[in-house]
């Protein structure tokens, strides 16, 4: 056993601070567009209307491969269709209340 090399501390070990900034990234950026929805807003209004939506970039000319132009589009609609699902959930359990 070489006592030259010393065994990572603790701390070393378990660091997780990338763990936690990317989640407090992610935290951020949903309390930033939930807050926009509640004060009746939308997030449409931060956008640039000059800037290309996701959607528009799949169906341009940018992608050539048509099968992950298909994957591409199918990911999006998922997004977007399960937003729908949970908007509309808590639109019903608010008017339950």
């Amino acid at each position: 056993m070489d006592l030259d090399t010393e065994a990572p501390m603790h701390d070393q070990i378990w660091d997780d601070s990338a763990l936690v900034d990317s989640w407090n990234d992610a935290l951020a950026e949903y309390q930033k567009y939930h807050s926009i929805h509640a004060k009746g807003g939308a997030v449409e209004d931060l956008l640039d209307p000059e800037q290309e939506t996701t959607k528009e970039m799949l169906t341009s000319s940018a992608v050539q491969d048509e099968g992950l132009k298909r994957l591409l589009m199918s990911w999006y609609y998922a997004g977007y269709y399960t937003g729908l699902y949970e908007g509309k959930q808590q639109a019903e359990q608010q008017q339950t209340k």
